[in-house]
C-alpha cells in the first residue's frame, strides 16, 4: 500500500470560547456597588444623628445659661435695692444723725445776748458734714427750726454779735466730705425748754430729722 496516498487525519479546529462580558456588565457587580453606597450613606447618617445627639445637650445648656444669669442679676438688683432702702435715713434721730445730703449734730442751745430789738435769744450750735459730691452750705441743704411751747421761734438779728456767734457760718460753703460749725440765734418767747429740729431743706418726708430738746440755762 502506498502510504503517500494515505490521507492524513484532519485536525478539527479548537472550539472558540465564548467572549467574556466586561465586569461592569455583570449583575453582581452592581449589587456590590449598591451595597457599598448604601453602607456609606447609612454610616454618615448614623454619625450625623450621633453628633446631633451629643450637641443637643450643649445647645440646651447654652440656652439655659442666660436664663440662669438673668435670675442672678435680678436677685442682685433686688439685694442692691434692699441695701439702698436700708441705707436711707428714717424717723427721728436724737441730737445727731444722717439726713439725705448731710450729717448733723445739734451741739448746744444756750441763752445768749439780746437781739437788735432788745429781746432775749437762744444761741444754737450745729456741727455738720457735707455728704454731697460738690460744694454746699448749711443753708442750701438743711432746714433748722427751734420750737418753744409748740410754736416756731424767729431767727434773731444782732446788732452786736454775742460770744460764740458767727454771722457767716450759715452761708459758708464746704467742699464735699468736709465738716464745719454753724451758729444761729432765735428770739425766745419765755423760759420753757426749746426743741431744735433739723430736716432736709427739700424733702417730702419731714419725719426724717435730727432733734433734741434743751432746758434753757
Amino acid at each position: 500500500m502506498d502510504t503517500s496516498t494515505m490521507q492524513q487525519p484532519t485536525q478539527q479546529p479548537a472550539p472558540q470560547q465564548a467572549a467574556k462580558k466586561p465586569v461592569w456588565k455583570r449583575w453582581w457587580f452592581w449589587v456590590v456597588v449598591v451595597i457599598v453606597v448604601a453602607a456609606l450613606f447609612g454610616g454618615g447618617a448614623t454619625q450625623s444623628a450621633k453628633d446631633g445627639d451629643v450637641s443637643s445637650p450643649n445647645a440646651q445648656t447654652q440656652t439655659q445659661q442666660p436664663a440662669d444669669g438673668g435670675d442672678t442679676s435680678a436677685d442682685a438688683s433686688k439685694a442692691d435695692d434692699a441695701k439702698d432702702e436700708t441705707a436711707k435715713p428714717s424717723g427721728e434721730q436724737d441730737m445727731e444723725g444722717d439726713l439725705n445730703q448731710l450729717h448733723v449734730k445739734i451741739v448746744s442751745a444756750v441763752r445768749s445776748g439780746n437781739d437788735y430789738n432788745g429781746q432775749p435769744t437762744v444761741l444754737v450750735t450745729y456741727e455738720w458734714t457735707n455728704n454731697t459730691d460738690k460744694n454746699n452750705s448749711f443753708a442750701a441743704l438743711a432746714n433748722p427750726k427751734v420750737f418753744q411751747n409748740g410754736a416756731s421761734l424767729d431767727t434773731a438779728i444782732y446788732l452786736d454779735s454775742p460770744e460764740g456767734y458767727d454771722v457767716n457760718s450759715y452761708l459758708t460753703e464746704l467742699q464735699a466730705g468736709a465738716s464745719g460749725t454753724v451758729t444761729l440765734g432765735y428770739v425766745l418767747e419765755g423760759d420753757s425748754p426749746v426743741t431744735v429740729d433739723v430736716t432736709d431743706l427739700v424733702s417730702w418726708d419731714d419725719s426724717v430729722k435730727v432733734t433734741h430738746t434743751f432746758d434753757l440755762q
